[in-house]
């Protein structure tokens, strides 16, 4: 009776496998169209503000450097100038977008190295947790049907908003990372700056960094929570304790391991910040 929601939360780790995995431009191609082109639309604000900036912070130090006839201290501000102008042009295509792409490669290895992969199935161990004597895990008689049927209610309801969560919260999470990404070229153009401009592209890269590694966080969440449902002995114990629930024992540790799973990708950028040291 418990089928039609244990396939759901399958395909659902699915979709995190493949938002955690995949290449924006193959599973949502219109929001790397959106990513491009609002990105594309800041370039020029990005270029005006690293000039502004550069004159600021440097016109005192060119007049000083012309007077005084230094071409290698001029060639190094104008160097610094045209790194900043590529850094704007180019920063998410060139640049964001092919480092996550390696971070994505990244995860990937990581689930493959635990045996995961696109087509895993990642509930096998709870899909075969309901009578799992049984010839037919998911028989059941009408009788069966009314006897149970609250209590499958309360398991179904509870199992698909423990799934939605989760999805959601992984597709919030990913969202960040492309946002952060728009504003890449008006963010890295304040490098231009002096020290105290500067910061501005240095807090950019620092919280840009933070949110990815929210990413690494969340995948090694899954796979720990993949290592824990598949240990036979640890989940046998579990279902001791809880046995007092009888029928429900084992629908409700089901949901007991989602919330866990959701609780910690929900505060994946709290513990990511711990671990790493961000502000």
């Amino acid at each position: 009776m418990y089928e039609p929601i244990l396939t759901f939360l399958q395909e659902v780790f699915r979709l995190m496998y493949t938002i955690l995995t995949e290449d924006i431009q193959t599973f949502a191609p219109d929001a790397y169209d959106v990513l491009t082109i609002l990105s594309s639309s800041l370039v020029g604000v990005g270029l005006a503000i690293s000039l502004t900036s550069f004159l600021i912070a440097e016109t005192d130090a060119t007049v000083t450097m012309v007077e005084n006839k230094s071409v290698v201290g001029i060639l190094k501000l104008l160097l610094k100038l045209g790194i900043v102008f590529y850094l704007v042009t180019h920063s998410v295509e060139g640049i964001l977008l092919p480092a996550f792409s390696m971070v994505r490669l990244l995860i990937a290895q990581m689930f493959s190295a635990v045996g995961m992969g696109p087509d895993s199935d990642y509930l096998q161990a709870l899909t075969g947790y309901f009578d799992a004597s049984a010839a037919n895990p998911f028989e059941w008689s009408l009788s069966t049907m009314f006897s149970f049927n609250i209590y499958t209610l309360i398991f179904s309801i509870a199992a698909v908003i423990s799934g939605v969560v989760l999805l959601l919260t992984v597709i919030g999470r990913f969202l960040k990372i492309y946002v952060y990404m728009c504003y890449a070229p008006v963010a890295l153009a304040f490098f231009s700056g002096g020290p105290n401009i500067s910061r501005y592209g240095q807090n950019y890269l620092t919280n840009m960094l933070s949110v990815v590694a929210e990413g690494l966080t969340i995948s090694v969440c899954i796979i720990f929570f993949q290592a824990i449902v598949r240990d036979a002995a640890l989940m046998q114990r579990v279902e001791e304790l809880f046995s007092f629930l009888g029928e429900m024992a084992k629908p409700g540790l089901v949901v007991l391991f989602l919330g866990s799973l959701g609780a910690m990708i929900k505060g994946a950028d709290t513990l990511t910040h711990r671990l790493l040291g961000f502000s």
